[in-house]
């Protein structure tokens, strides 16, 4: 089984003195080539989503704010666009299935800043769908600050359980591939 990693919305737009040692942490992790395939996100907020009409946030509309850093860039094997918190949209399933033989994996590691918004709908899509989310807590932060990060690593604890968060700040192929 090929060890996969989603890197979720590590845009220009959503990088903040909350977010970018976990984004240097994230090109470190990258680099090491421990994963097999890596996917990212871009997150687009199109004009008259729920976040402009709901929650008056109009971040990310243009393109140099939507662009995921160089720095991660570089290592990504494909790039899906989401329009909502979850990543875990049909093209994700198709890029999944592709790699992975034609059916989706046991599980898949995630990375990301915003812990309490889309790593948290997007870890629970994958636990539905029979998906292990695996959660590098190292490399995961949010644009709201620590409080925000730990309160979606507590909630990701209780719905998709503990042992699934992964302390761990030295990550080897060893030590993923032992992950179940």
């Amino acid at each position: 089984m090929k060890n996969i990693l989603l890197v979720i919305d590590v845009q220009n737009g959503f990088i903040n003195s909350s977010t970018e040692n976990t984004k240097n942490e994230i090109v470190d992790l990258l680099k090491s080539k421990i994963f097999d395939i890596i996917i990212a996100t871009k997150f687009i907020n199109n004009n008259g989503s729920n976040f402009e009409k709901i929650l008056k946030w109009n971040k990310l509309k243009d393109k140099k704010e939507q662009q995921i850093d160089n720095n991660v860039e570089n290592y990504i094997d494909y790039i899906i666009e989401k329009e909502g918190y979850s990543a875990y949209t049909n093209e994700l399933k198709n890029i999944l299935k592709r790699v992975n033989g034609d059916k989706l994996p046991s599980k898949l590691y995630l990375v990301r800043f915003d812990t309490d918004g889309c790593v948290l709908a997007t870890a629970i899509d994958l636990f539905e769908a029979g998906i292990k989310p695996i959660i590098l807590e190292k490399y995961c932060s949010s644009t709201g600050g620590e409080e925000y990060n730990k309160a979606g690593i507590r909630v990701l604890k209780r719905v998709v359980g503990e042992y699934n968060i992964v302390l761990e700040k030295n990550i080897t192929k060893e030590f993923i591939e032992k992950i179940e």
